[in-house]
């Protein structure tokens, strides 16, 4: 799947640059770019969302304590419901739901909250260290997807 979305990205970013070597508006020549970015961003979130898939697989059921597992599959399901409103506007060409910005941040809010808590929660201390890195590392894909779909809502937003 993999290889499926970079020879994807290679594909469309191709048919870009294609597109960018004709006679175009200055307004269309501005927007080449843009897609790229857009593309580029949708391509590095599916890396990250395989790597939260493999970090999850890991440690699935292993979580010493159940608040945490809650908290991140909340948050997963925080950056899921801004995917969904960043296709959604990039499809339909309209205005995000809600604040892209506002948005990034409260998924930034909350994976710092879930990683104090992982450290400063004495129940917590119980789990393993590969565990609290699997899950650090959730939380950081996390916080990079949601920063990638806010710049491809923004963009988006620029385009429209």
């Amino acid at each position: 799947a993999e290889q499926e979305i970079d020879e994807m990205q290679r594909q469309i970013r191709g048919n870009l640059i294609e597109v960018s070597q004709r006679k175009l508006s200055a307004q269309e020549a501005q927007t080449i770019p843009e897609l790229i970015h857009c593309v580029n961003d949708a391509e590095r979130i599916s890396d990250l969302a395989l790597r939260v898939y493999r970090k999850t697989d890991r440690v699935k059921g292993g979580l010493a304590d159940p608040d945490v597992r809650q908290n991140v599959m909340q948050l997963a399901a925080q950056v899921r419901q801004f995917a969904r409103a960043t296709i959604g506007a990039v499809r339909d060409g309209a205005p995000m739901p809600g604040d892209p910005d506002a948005m990034e941040s409260a998924v930034h809010e909350a994976a710092r909250a879930i990683e104090r808590s992982l450290w400063s929660d004495p129940r917590l201390h119980s789990i393993q260290a590969n565990e609290s890195l699997a899950i650090l590392s959730v939380l950081h894909c996390l916080r990079d997807i949601s920063r990638h779909l806010g710049n491809i809502a923004v963009r988006a937003a620029s385009l429209g």
